[in-house]
């Protein structure tokens, strides 16, 4: 099956000014977004800009093109921007206002950066969670509360782009990141969101109803599109009140939120006429999970959760899986010291995921 690497190679040679923007491209550039520009890019917003081949050159020199991104974050990313980079439709792409910030204080992690493409517009990417156990507890967060600080950033990043880049604006992003380009776009100032020509969120969270509810949200509803896997776990959490748009993978169940897996056939994802089952009972899990508990007890539960996870010392994903036993050891230790109510909650995700899983026909 065809993915972004093919499109690469189908398409190219084709300058946006012979193919226009397309919602494949809004997935590459989502993509690329997970590469570490830092002391390449200047964080500057009115920064002249480099060239995304340029870009590639000065990470191959500072020996930082085969970047270990985690645990999470697919294996051929860095591949893929290098071959991005070579080809005529990416390669005189300028990347402007690259910020990574990691906030153990405030419990944030973000990063985005902005593309200038040969049309005049600009697209600004923000990168979805990264391997930071930081990150993951953000994403955790947004079940309670709204906005945390990461969607706060976006908001402000968006701002300071469009004060200084007068021009037509696309946002997007992958994972958590397509939860902040939706975010971005819909609480940006009246006079900023409408040079917003789209919002794309690609397999990220929706929101809680409330904020689906509002004005803001309905006043660019018609610019934001949303795609999601069939089996899609990441993209189906919370609400998403505008339609979204369901894509055929070549991966399974979970593995079907790498962007890689992404089917597509020229400048179109190939549709998919429904979720899968394993989505929609995995969906209703998690939601029932969440809606047998009130907000603060969410916030007590996430809390406990995290605090256990670093008890082992770790900060990334990384960290976990590389001590798999000793950390194991130490989070069974420290469960033993949770108060009932929220180890009992912890406890009933846990087996009823377990559960799933195993009758599930893995198809």
């Amino acid at each position: 099956m065809n993915n972004i690497f093919d499109y690469l190679d189908w398409r190219g040679d084709l300058t946006f000014d012979m193919d226009g923007f397309n919602e494949v491209d809004n997935l590459i550039l989502s993509v690329i977004s997970y590469i570490d520009f830092s002391n390449i890019v200047s964080p500057e917003p009115n920064n002249g800009g480099i060239t995304l081949a340029d870009a590639e050159k000065r990470l191959t020199e500072l020996e930082r093109d085969r970047q270990d991104l985690g645990l999470i974050i697919p294996d051929q990313t860095c591949d893929f921007m290098k071959r991005a980079a070579h080809t005529k439709r990416y390669s005189e792409i300028l990347l402007y206002s690259y910020v990574d910030k990691i906030d153990a204080d405030l419990g944030m992690q973000f990063s985005a950066i902005t593309f200038g493409l040969p049309d005049k517009t600009i697209f600004i990417a923000f990168r979805g969670t990264d391997d930071t156990l930081i990150g993951w507890k953000e994403n955790f967060n947004m079940s309670f509360a709204s906005p945390v600080p990461a969607q706060v950033s976006a908001v402000d990043y968006l701002v300071d782009i469009a004060m200084t880049r007068r021009a037509k604006i696309r946002v997007g992003g992958h994972s958590k990141g397509g939860n902040l380009a939706i975010w971005a776009a819909v609480n940006a100032p009246i006079r900023i969101q409408r040079r917003i020509i789209a919002a794309y969120n690609n397999d990220g969270p929706g929101f809680e109803e409330r904020i689906t509810e509002r004005d803001e949200y309905t006043a660019i509803a018609d610019r934001l599109f949303t795609f999601v896997p069939e089996s899609s776990v990441v993209g189906m959490l919370l609400e998403h009140t505008e339609s979204y748009m369901i894509v055929k993978s070549s991966q399974n169940t979970l593995w079907q939120h790498d962007p890689f897996s992404w089917v597509i056939r020229g400048r179109e994802f190939i549709k998919a006429d429904e979720l899968s089952s394993f989505s929609k009972r995995t969906d209703k899990v998690l939601t029932d999970w969440i809606a047998s508990m009130t907000p603060e007890q969410r916030r007590h539960a996430t809390d406990v959760l995290f605090e256990i996870l670093e008890s082992t010392g770790a900060k990334t994903l990384s960290d976990l899986n590389a001590g798999k036993l000793k950390n194991l050891g130490n989070i069974i230790k420290s469960f033993n010291h949770v108060d009932k109510q929220t180890r009992d909650k912890l406890y009933e995700l846990a087996i009823k995921l377990f559960e799933f899983n195993r009758i599930f026909e893995w198809k």
